[in-house]
């Protein structure tokens, strides 16, 4: 508080505020998903439960963190070098892990993790700190192309082509898309992100031609026909939500057997042949108060490093929920991207509850912000 009365601030020291819609939507979410996984593939409730309690003292210890501590570019530099070689590292024989094709892990300790997960992390970190410094120097977002917005595209690119090589299209096209969005949010010219997206998009169909189990996914979607099982994969889930009805067929009544990839990629499908058309309703629900209360936080704060933090990892945690859902109703090809809260993974969970932590801690502080920048006439 003491930097608001060297501010000139005369004001009653307000307590900090905990959003507790915010939080509550959080825990039930997370409570779903542990019920859900419990019910379909109990096998990974143990490990996921001890994943939700390292998630969440991260989440609180996140949460109660200042911020700006990390505005230093040293560390800002320090987390590129990380999540660089985190990922460069899926590629070093015995340290990576190949799994059904994919070099997506690194095994430390006999512990797995997903360095990928680690980019969804530090991107929008990244790019809210980098943004951040050149609206303070230049007043708004630069429109010299070259010298400030290239370097941040670039950064980007980096990242996901690391992601690509291994193996992991669908999230480097995830992450593509939301980075596009923060670029969006702050104003960045639709040329530039056009002229990207054009590069994103002959450079993503070498990398489907590339794979042969890519372009049988597409075509799986498309047609329907049984290629390696994918299209099997589509009907299965899609014939699981159906046979859930109104109201579901009951707690551990779900027949998950014939649900592919049930504890991960298609747990909405478990979730609602066992909980019904209410039980999706209820999700959405719940979701929906997350994402509301997430972007009423990220556009009432006034400083922008907080504020693009806060709509990144909002943006990111809904846009995975809405393209698992997607994937498993047969809107959009199977893409592996898990659902928050719920799929099956120590990694993805963790990183989840640390974002929240970010959007707690952001809820706590932007009412002192609010005032702070008021009272300078911002």
């Amino acid at each position: 508080m003491k930097f608001f009365e060297k501010a000139g601030l005369k004001i009653k020291r307000p307590k900090a505020h905990i959003d507790h819609i915010l939080l509550a939507s959080i825990i039930l979410l997370l409570g779903m998903g542990l019920i859900t996984l419990y019910s379909s593939a109990p096998g990974f409730l143990k490990d996921q439960l001890i994943y939700s309690g390292v998630g969440l003292l991260l989440l609180i210890i996140v949460a109660l963190f200042p911020l700006d501590l990390l505005r230093d570019r040293r560390i800002v530099i320090a987390g590129f070098v990380v999540v660089l070689v985190a990922g460069i590292l899926t590629q070093v024989p015995g340290v990576g892990v190949m799994m059904n094709g994919a070099s997506r892990w690194v095994q430390i300790g006999g512990k797995r993790f997903q360095p990928s997960e680690l980019v969804k992390l530090f991107l929008p970190f990244y790019l809210a700190h980098m943004l951040d410094r050149k609206k303070e120097r230049d007043g708004e977002i630069s429109d010299d192309f070259w010298r400030s917005i290239l370097p941040l595209f670039i950064v980007t690119a980096l990242f996901i082509v690391v992601i690509g090589l291994q193996n992991n299209f669908s999230t480097a096209g995830f992450i593509a898309i939301n980075m596009t969005l923060i670029f969006i949010m702050t104003g960045v010219r639709l040329r530039y992100l056009i002229g990207a997206w054009i590069v994103i998009l002959l450079t993503g169909s070498v990398f489907i031609l590339m794979e042969p189990h890519r372009i049988n996914r597409i075509y799986a979607f498309f047609v329907r026909d049984d290629i390696q099982d994918v299209a099997f994969q589509i009907d299965r889930a899609i014939s699981a939500i159906e046979s859930g009805g109104l109201w579901g067929k009951g707690f551990e009544r779900g027949d998950f057997l014939l649900i592919p990839e049930v504890h991960s990629d298609f747990i909405f499908c478990a979730y609602a042949e066992e909980f019904g058309f209410i039980g999706v309703l209820l999700y959405f629900f719940l979701m929906g108060v997350f994402m509301a209360e997430g972007y009423r936080i990220a556009f009432k704060t006034p400083d922008m490093y907080r504020r693009l933090m806060v709509f990144g990892y909002i943006t990111i945690i809904a846009s995975q929920a809405f393209f698992n859902i997607a994937v498993s109703v047969g809107v959009v090809p199977i893409t592996g991207i898990p659902l928050p809260f719920f799929s099956a993974g120590g990694t993805s969970l963790i990183i989840t509850l640390i974002m929240c932590g970010v959007i707690v801690n952001i809820s706590r502080v932007s009412q002192n912000l609010d005032l702070l920048y008021n009272s300078k006439g911002r």
